[in-house]
């Protein structure tokens, strides 16, 4: 196939039309090739296609974590509202248990963190 392959790319070079009967020629050479496997064939197609489906995974795994990220914010934001509700009108008689829940309160943030990473399991107040 490299003499005709030369012959076509030299009237390339030329400006001349090139051979149809030479274009035929190394067409079915180039497919008996792919037949017998000693020419790989790129299908860049298929590679696109299948970029977009992991593209489209992976989207949809980063939505699903922030939908999670926002329900644990709104979680936390809900625990900390009614901790916060008994220290406000509570007299002297709960404030050490509204001290430790202040105390837990103040722990959100590690507590937040065995949530984010994933394990399931909750820090104790």
């Amino acid at each position: 196939y490299g003499v005709i392959l030369r012959r076509l790319l030299q009237a390339k070079l030329d400006g001349e039309a090139p051979d149809p009967a030479a274009q035929e020629a190394l067409a079915a050479e180039l497919v008996q090739m792919a037949k017998e496997g000693r020419l790989e064939i790129p299908r860049p197609e298929k590679k696109r296609l299948k970029s977009k489906a992991v593209r489209r995974r992976e989207e949809a795994l980063q939505e699903a974590q922030q939908e999670a990220g926002r329900a644990r914010g709104q979680e936390a934001e809900q625990a900390a509202a009614p901790a916060s509700a008994p220290d406000a009108g509570s007299g002297a008689g709960p404030d050490a248990e509204s001290g430790a829940e202040s105390g837990a309160g103040s722990g959100a943030g590690p507590e937040a963190a065995p949530e984010a990473s994933g394990d399931g399991r909750q820090a104790l107040p």
